[in-house]
């Protein structure tokens, strides 16, 4: 396993971990909230009524892939375009909060798998119903939508920057 791969493994699963506490840091706070279906959106995302597999899927891609877009503009520009990096978690986190604005009304969020995991793992730890089970109207067992979706959007626009600022674009334009 390369120090790359290895790397990236420590960090999916330190994510996983941090949201994992920050579920039990919520519960805490909420400690007298009632354990139930209702309640339990506190902690995890589910989709809106009426929405389908599909769209919640695309919901998710999509969002992804703008907020990922738009982290990598401030990362990746070349000097003339190139903002102080010290001003990178501004931009991240407007990126993130214009996500959550656009996006979210159809997932609750649903842009980072360990964000979702995390949580899903403690309420059904501490004995939430339905935790893995639960989703809308139209769409049962929605718990992997929102871990497949963001890997799909994600990848997605990792190939997208690659085909298009790598192959078709040469450095000469920036300069």
């Amino acid at each position: 396993m390369s120090l790359v791969q290895r790397d990236g493994i420590l960090m999916i699963l330190s994510q996983c971990i941090g949201a994992f506490i920050a579920a039990a840091l919520v519960y805490w706070v909420y400690i007298d909230i009632e354990v139930s279906l209702n309640n339990s959106s506190i902690f995890a995302t589910y989709p809106r009524a009426g929405i389908t597999t599909g769209q919640a899927m695309v919901s998710s891609i999509i969002g992804t892939a703008f907020m990922i877009l738009s982290i990598n503009c401030v990362v990746q520009s070349k000097p003339p375009h190139k903002p102080d990096l010290s001003l990178l978690p501004i931009y991240t986190g407007i990126a993130v909060t214009t996500y959550g604005i656009a996006f979210s009304l159809n997932t609750g969020y649903a842009i980072n798998p360990a964000r979702d995991i995390g949580p899903r793992l403690f309420i059904f730890l501490i004995g939430f119903p339905d935790s893995f089970k639960r989703g809308n109207d139209v769409i049962s067992w929605y718990w992997w939508i929102p871990i497949i979706s963001p890997l799909i959007g994600a990848i997605r626009e990792y190939f997208f920057d690659f085909l298009y600022f790598e192959m078709f674009f040469s450095c000469e334009l920036y300069l």
